[in-house]
């Protein structure tokens, strides 16, 4: 009898054990007016990597995936002769997509003269470019620098429109999350197996900046560019050597871009910091 209790207690503490670990446990609550957006999302962003995006009207909150605030951006109410709809959301927040800088962009509907549009607004209330239409929205990644388009869908009445318009920047892949609406799929074995890495970085003088290719790419090519998205010199990468050597003595202090490139894998786009 005595053996019979004991293996009770002890699968009772394995049960009891297994419920703990499984245990779901609430962590955030946010909430919006009836008639206002709210909205959530994971976004994978240029530089910052994942974050986890709330929308509450009039604000986007970006998380660490540790849940811990990140940054707060608040949408202007008015901006350029447009107005902030209260109850659309967010369809893109992005780095280094519509504006090469190291600002967060929200895409939001405005509405001016009763007619909505999609705007673009940096993380500081600026506004970066209005699109004519607040209908459907896609960005399409080709994976090299300035080679990206979003394709804008209006509807009017009976008849549709579509209008493609071309992008500074890109984002990151297909299956990384980047609020509504992905790029074109990626191989991502293939683009796993690419690197590129400055040192050193902040740099005052000569940098190197080492690279790895994928297997079967003889070449590829790495660009170096400054935050309006000026191309300020391009490089040859070569398989059988490990690294290139740039000069930055002629550059003004600030902060650059350099993205490795190549026909095989999605463009790697690393920041840059030269300093005097």
């Amino acid at each position: 009898m005595k053996y019979l209790i004991a293996i009770f207690l002890f699968a009772a503490m394995l049960n009891t054990s297994v419920l703990v670990r499984a245990q779901i446990a609430l962590t955030q609550t946010h909430s919006a007016p009836l008639g206002t957006a709210l909205q959530e999302s994971v976004v994978n962003l240029k530089l910052s990597g994942k974050k986890y995006m709330v929308y509450t009207h009039p604000q986007v909150k970006l998380y660490n995936l540790d849940l811990t605030l990140w940054k707060t951006i608040t949408l202007p109410a008015t901006v350029s002769g447009y107005s902030l709809t209260g109850g659309s959301g967010v369809a893109y927040v992005s780095e280094n997509l519509f504006k090469i800088d190291n600002k967060v962009n929200v895409v939001a509907v405005y509405d001016k003269s009763g007619i909505q549009n999609r705007l673009v607004i940096d993380e500081t209330g600026s506004l970066v470019f209005a699109f004519d239409s607040a209908f459907s929205i896609t960005v399409y990644n080709v994976g090299v620098v300035n080679d990206s388009f979003v394709a804008i869908t209006p509807y009017s009445g009976s008849s549709n429109t579509t209008k493609v318009y071309s992008l500074p920047g890109t984002i990151p892949c297909n299956i990384c999350g980047n609020g509504i609406g992905l790029g074109l799929p990626v191989n991502d074995e293939l683009n796993n197996s690419a690197s590129i890495e400055a040192i050193p970085n902040p740099v005052s003088g000569d940098a190197k900046i080492y690279y790895t290719l994928p297997e079967n790419t003889d070449a590829a090519s790495i660009a170096l560019v400054d935050l309006n998205g000026k191309v300020i010199s391009t490089y040859k990468a070569y398989s059988n050597t490990p690294y290139i050597v740039i000069s930055t003595s002629n550059l003004a202090p600030g902060i650059y871009y350099y993205t490795l490139q190549g026909g095989s894998f999605n463009s790697i786009t690393k920041k840059l910091v030269v300093a005097k």
